[in-house]
């Protein structure tokens, strides 16, 4: 899989963010919209590891792309 984050940040506060993911279901689509939407509004790089528990999102793809995320954030 490929995936794709946009995130807009002012002052390392995430302002928005959407992520797009290749070979993605609907379902996931929706999941990861829902996802950069809880994403606004966290710190860049100390995300609340909630955000993604809060979602219910247990698919594969969509905790592939948190991870990835996430270390790219770290960097």
């Amino acid at each position: 899989h490929w995936q794709t984050a946009h995130l807009r940040s002012k002052h390392g506060v995430i302002l928005d963010c959407s992520i797009e993911s290749r070979d993605a279901t609907d379902d996931v689509r929706r999941e990861l919209r829902l996802l950069g939407s809880r994403l606004a509004g966290q710190k860049y790089a100390f995300v609340d590891e909630s955000v993604l528990e809060l979602q219910g999102a247990d698919t594969p793809v969509v905790q592939e792309v948190w991870a990835w995320l996430k270390d790219k954030m770290a960097r």
